[in-house]
């Protein structure tokens, strides 16, 4: 499923093998580990917290794209406002 709303910090996420997940904060790859780069351009990045161990494919130091959440590629994403 293909979202069209922006996402905020607090807005869950049903990950596919059914964790759940809170948005914490957006930031940009590249500044977060301290990446130097003649052609940088932003790498944004959320960086979620589970209930439990994290999937098998989320990366800590890595976080998720927007746009693959947004396309729904690790699951189904509940936001806080509805």
């Amino acid at each position: 499923m293909k979202y069209s709303r922006g996402l905020e910090a607090g807005d869950l996420i049903i990950w596919k093998d059914g964790k759940i997940g809170i948005l914490l904060v957006k930031e940009d790859l590249y500044t977060r580990m301290k990446i130097a780069s003649r052609n940088y351009k932003p790498r944004w990045r959320w960086f979620i917290g589970f209930n439990e161990q994290p999937p098998w494919d989320y990366s800590q130091n890595a976080g998720v794209s927007e746009d693959k959440l947004l396309e729904g590629t690790y699951g189904k994403l509940v936001f806080k406002d509805n």
